[in-house]
């Protein structure tokens, strides 16, 4: 699964994190919207996504960098910003 990448993600307001598999050649805005979506899904009444949903790292070196959003996941895959495992929140 080289094309994929798993991402811990975080909704903070509720401290759950989702263990997601996403495809490396979407944009990181696309990914976002598409993780707000799942995870808005399984969170009603408890989370509504903005239009402007992001990414950013929560853990390491990169911890608070905000993800930007027109990238493709596959760039900081490249970079070693993302790998298998990153916790990242919905920002």
């Amino acid at each position: 699964m080289a094309d994929k990448v798993l991402l811990l993600v975080r909704l903070p307001t509720t401290r759950c994190t989702y263990e997601l598999r996403v495809c490396v050649d979407l944009t990181v805005g696309e990914a976002a919207t598409m993780i707000a979506s799942l995870v808005a899904a399984r969170e009603e009444r408890r989370y509504l996504p903005g239009d402007d949903v992001g990414l950013m790292v929560l853990e390491g070196e990169h911890a608070g960098r905000l993800l930007e959003g027109t990238a493709s996941l596959r760039d900081f895959v490249c970079e070693g910003m993302v790998c298998d495992g990153t916790l990242l929140a919905l920002a």
